[in-house]
């Protein structure tokens, strides 16, 4: 977002992010499991084209709404892709194997709750609420192994800098720490680097 807010034409930029469930299993070919909700909001410009844009969805058939804070929106989804995303693929265990476990599941709230730390640091609006929420999603959605951990079984590189070295940089500009969410950050570096010594060259999954 950083980048995008410092192009040229940021105000005509609009940021959308998905809650799917979904998994590339070849080229070309992505198998839709849960959810597949759609966040619309405008990096600068006005609300008006986020709203434009999450009506042209609803019309195409998917569940759309715009919000006027992009910034809140995605650490929001932070909340989900920094404990599933990470843990998972440490663990080798699906969302409802991390859930069910009690270590498993103070791990997942932990991590969010420095989430949520993080991103009131950097003005967003999230609360314990939001954490509860999240947590319920979860809970109710199918088993799941997120995009990371199909990455990592596939011998692909992580997007782990964007969903877990991002918002701790974000943060600590912000003068917060996120002291959980950094170490398995410097975790999931390693994981990745050992990848890197044998990828495949095949793309990377997409994030739920």
């Amino acid at each position: 977002a950083g980048a995008a807010a410092a192009a040229p034409g940021a105000a005509a930029v609009v940021g959308a992010l998905c809650f799917v469930c979904s998994a590339l299993v070849a080229p070309g070919h992505v198998a839709h499991q849960d959810y597949g909700a759609v966040t619309a909001g405008a990096l600068h410009g006005p609300f008006a084209a986020a709203d434009e844009l999450a009506s042209d969805l609803r019309g195409a058939g998917f569940e759309a709404t715009a919000t006027p804070d992009l910034v809140s929106a995605r650490w929001r989804k932070l909340l989900w892709n920094v404990p599933f995303n990470g843990l998972a693929t440490l663990l080798d265990a699906d969302t409802d194997e991390l859930l069910a476990d009690p270590a498993g599941r103070a791990l997942v709230v932990a991590l969010m709750e420095e989430v949520v730390a993080g991103g009131r640091a950097c003005g967003a609006v999230l609360g314990p609420d939001d954490v509860d929420r999240m947590v319920a999603l979860t809970e109710a959605m199918v088993p799941y192994r997120p995009s990371m951990a199909l990455d990592a079984a596939a011998g692909r590189p992580l997007e782990h800098d964007a969903i877990h070295g991002a918002p701790v940089r974000a943060a600590a500009a912000a003068g917060t720490v996120m002291p959980r969410v950094e170490q398995l950050w410097l975790a999931l570096d390693l994981v990745d680097r050992r990848l890197r010594r044998t990828t495949t060259g095949a793309p990377p999954a997409t994030s739920p």
